[in-house]
């Protein structure tokens, strides 16, 4: 069994949040799965990996 596994770092911009009295607060749905840095190439405050696993002999992701 051969696995293909890709770990693809990309890049997450964060814009400015709206806030005021009758909003909920602001919450950020990445915050978790993000980190800080820069990929070296695209523009982001924060970057994540995203990984991919490939079954070679099936091709199912």
């Amino acid at each position: 069994m051969v696995f293909d596994l890709d770990g693809t770092r990309q890049a997450a911009r964060q814009r400015a949040l709206p806030q005021g009295p009758e909003l909920p607060p602001p919450q950020r749905r990445l915050q978790p799965v993000c980190a800080p840095g820069y990929t070296g190439r695209k523009r982001g405050e924060v970057v994540r990996t995203r990984t991919t696993l490939l079954q070679a002999h099936t091709h199912q992701w």
